[in-house]
C-alpha cells in the first residue's frame, strides 16, 4: 500500500476513534477535528493515488474487465464527519462548502441530501 494511501486509512481510525470519544474524552473532539482536515488536506493527491490503482488492477484483468463502479471513489469519512461536526456547531455554510468540495472531487456520498439539508437550515435560521 502506498504511504500516502496508507496515511489515509490511519487519519480514518483517527477521525473515528476519537470522535467516539468526544462526549468521554477532553479534546478528542479537537483531535477528530484535526484528523479531519488532515485527511482532507491530502485528498486530492489520495484520490488520484486510487484512480491509479483501479488503472493498474486493470491491466491484469483481462479475462474479466473491472466493472466502472470499481473506479469509483469511496466516501470520505474526513469530510463527511467535518460536515457532521459544522452542521452540529450550527456553521452551515462551511458544511456546505465541504460537501461540495468532495462532490467535486468525486468522493462518495449523499453530498447533494447533505447540501440541500443544510441549505434548508439555514432558510429556517433566516426566517427565525
Amino acid at each position: 500500500m502506498k504511504p500516502l494511501i496508507k496515511k489515509h486509512f490511519e487519519l480514518l481510525e483517527a477521525i473515528q476513534s476519537n470522535y467516539k470519544l468526544r462526549n468521554k474524552e477532553l479534546g478528542a473532539l479537537e483531535k477528530s477535528i484535526a484528523a479531519c482536515n488532515q485527511q482532507i488536506a491530502i485528498a486530492p493527491e489520495v484520490a488520484q493515488l486510487f484512480h491509479q490503482e483501479f488503472e493498474e488492477l486493470s491491466q491484469f484483468a483481462v479475462e474479466q474487465p473491472l466493472p466502472e463502479s470499481a473506479a469509483a471513489l469511496p466516501a470520505h469519512t474526513g469530510y463527511t464527519q467535518l460536515a457532521i461536526i459544522r452542521e452540529k456547531q450550527g456553521r452551515l455554510t462551511e458544511a456546505i462548502c465541504l460537501c461540495r468540495e468532495a462532490q467535486e472531487q468525486g468522493w462518495a456520498g449523499d453530498w447533494e441530501k447533505r447540501i440541500a439539508r443544510y441549505q434548508k437550515q439555514q432558510a429556517r435560521n433566516a426566517k427565525g
